[in-house]
């Protein structure tokens, strides 16, 4: 009793030392848990910033990308000496048309042409209204030829808060501007990117807000929701460098402001209230707390446990040998005298077994009802009596196998395991042990049938996606092969800007058909999804067309090849597809054709509209 006494009191002494020892080892890790959360949540916030102006930069894309078109079109009507009147016709249709497909009603595109104001909504404007003088035309002139952004403006025509997107023409005086309603700017969040619940806001340079709404599906109160233009000004007046971080307290609580400029000078800023960014360190500390508490009783009643332990032992003793329940079939073997006693055996084969005391007999009336005959001979030979003897003297390390036997007529699943018995050094007994596992068994056999079929079913998918990335690699040099040559071309012709422009043309389309390429990688995950939609938009087949055909044609040159383009006369000008499909397949098709035509060999790209309903 007193060395039971004097094993459980350092038993206490070892929880305490432990608990101590882990208490100090938790206040470190959630010290240093919640410092990587806090840096975490400021990485989290200087990425949602920076995803507030890619979002802005997204949105403003689509209405870049309807006056590129327009810009595109009216250089052509001028190089082809159409009338101010004409331009105007068909920027009027034009604008028709984008305003159904983008579902906005702004003013239309708009802007000076041939020193003359063409308006698409029909706006005529009063006589002291001085187009030049305008931020739209002034900021387009200053860009030289890229797409200007302006700051927030008040329209002269409705008196409503605007930004513009504006570009020069080539002739360098002649400016289109496309008006967005400040109101109609705005982004919907992705799931995962509105981690924390705030508020986004952007800015001009001016302080003016062009974007304030809340991340988040529950609105955080922010001070900024009632701030004016010079309070912004004075916020950003704060700021250093181009992206970053500030800590601000207001009249209602501490804030902090992530923030990302533009070249434009706009402002990104989102706002997180500073007691969200520290609530998961909070939570950490009384979490820490919680667990030491239940460490505390843990260790209490270990001890008690402990000190019921010793009573239980028989009991223990008793489940360990229920355990034996677990086998059909127990025999003690005697390998000094091959000599076998049956321990337990099976209640419904009593009758048949009997009682036997050689080993010999016994393992060959065993092995008469393996089904199998060479698992017969494997089990003669793994548990013979010289097998057990090594097993026994340490020889072997485990003699055991799974084999099925006639069991009524059926077959099923068994083991024989053979284990030494320890604990007297002069006893050469071993027990053998027969235990059904039949339902194991055959869960095992068809788990390994389900994973070599995944296997090949992985390697069958590893070979296609290797097969198509290496089409992919190669479609990808024609349009990377464009782009170096004009832009050597373009290069080479730099006192000829007409030619240099032209060469610049074509690397857009060249990088444009690049990014369909990757655009297809990444639709192959769609297309697993079976998220694929397709696209559709108004399209001038007539010039789109020749652009491509242009990319390819340098391509030919090099290959010493012939290229032709053949285009008959459409009815429409324009079509409705999904360029980005329809560039996939002229890519494809085309990059074949250079592809396996040899030097001095003639390719033709033929266009004609054929009969339909």
């Amino acid at each position: 009793m007193n060395r039971f006494k004097t094993v459980n009191q350092k038993f206490i002494i070892q929880s305490i030392l432990l608990f101590l020892s882990i208490s100090i080892v938790s206040f470190v890790g959630v010290f240093v848990a919640g410092r990587t959360g806090y840096n975490s949540a400021n990485q989290m916030g200087a990425m949602t910033a920076n995803y507030l102006r890619l979002q802005i930069d997204y949105f403003m894309e689509e209405y870049r990308q309807i006056l590129g078109h327009a810009i595109y079109t009216v250089n052509g009507m001028m190089a082809q000496g159409k009338s101010n009147e004409e331009i105007g016709a068909w920027l009027e249709e034009f604008s028709g048309e984008y305003q159904n497909t983008m579902i906005y009603d702004e003013s239309g595109l708009y802007g000076v042409v041939r020193g003359e104001g063409i308006f698409s909504s029909g706006w005529d404007p009063p006589e002291d209204y001085d187009m030049y003088s305008r931020t739209w035309y002034i900021q387009a002139i200053e860009a030289n030829g890229a797409c200007a952004r302006s700051e927030v403006y008040e329209d002269a025509k409705d008196k409503i808060r605007m930004v513009s997107l504006s570009q020069c023409l080539d002739d360098g005086v002649s400016v289109l501007t496309q008006d967005i309603r400040v109101g109609d700017i705005h982004i919907d969040w992705e799931e995962g990117s509105d981690v924390f619940p705030g508020t986004a806001t952007v800015v001009d340079q001016n302080g003016s807000v062009i974007l304030h709404q809340q991340i988040g599906e529950k609105h955080s109160v922010c001070e900024l929701d009632n701030f004016t233009s010079q309070d912004y000004l004075d916020l950003i007046g704060q700021f250093d460098g181009d992206s970053g971080r500030i800590s601000w307290t207001g009249e209602a609580g501490s804030y902090i402001h992530y923030y990302a400029v533009d070249e434009t000078g706009w402002t990104y800023i989102v706002t997180i209230p500073r007691e969200i960014i520290t609530r998961d360190a909070t939570y950490l500390f009384y979490l820490q707390l919680t667990l030491q508490g239940l460490f505390l009783l843990v260790a209490i009643y270990l001890s008690v446990q402990n000190y019921l332990r010793t009573r239980h032992r028989q009991k223990a003793v008793n489940c360990f040998e229920a355990l034996g329940q677990t086998y059909y079939c127990v025999v003690l073997v005697d390998t000094a005298n091959n000599r076998c006693e049956i321990i337990k055996r099976e209640i419904r084969d009593r009758s048949r077994w009997g009682r036997f005391f050689d080993y010999q007999d016994f393992l060959d009336r065993v092995s008469g009802t393996v089904t199998n005959r060479e698992d017969q001979e494997e089990l003669c030979r793994q548990f013979s009596a010289q097998e057990l003897r090594r097993l026994r003297s340490g020889d072997r390390s485990r003699c055991y196998m799974e084999y099925q036997r006639d069991m009524g007529g059926q077959h099923r699943w068994v083991s024989a395991e053979a284990f030494a018995v320890t604990g007297d050094a002069d006893n050469e007994d071993v027990i053998v042990a027969f235990r059904m596992i039949h339902e194991e068994k055959i869960a095992d056999l068809e788990k390994s049938r389900l994973l070599r079929e995944s296997l090949e079913s992985a390697r069958t998918a590893s070979e296609a996606k290797n097969d198509f990335l290496s089409r992919m690699s190669h479609d990808m040099r024609t349009p990377m092969n464009a782009v170096l040559g004009f832009t050597d071309m373009a290069r080479h012709h730099l006192d000829d800007k007409q030619r240099a422009n032209e060469c610049l043309d074509k690397v857009t389309v060249a990088s444009m058909q690049l990014l369909h390429l990757i655009n297809e990688v990444l639709d192959t995950a769609k297309i697993e999804q079976g998220k694929m939609e397709l696209q559709l938009a108004p399209v001038e087949l007539h010039s789109h067309l020749e652009s491509v055909a242009d990319l390819f044609r340098a391509q030919a040159q090099v290959q010493q090849q012939q290229f032709r383009l053949e285009l008959s006369p459409f009815r429409a000008g324009s079509i409705l597809t999904d360029v980005r499909r329809l560039d996939q397949v002229l890519n494809n098709l085309l990059s074949n054709a250079i592809k396996y035509t040899p030097a001095g060999g003639h390719i033709t790209l033929k266009a004609e509209e054929l009969p339909g309903d």
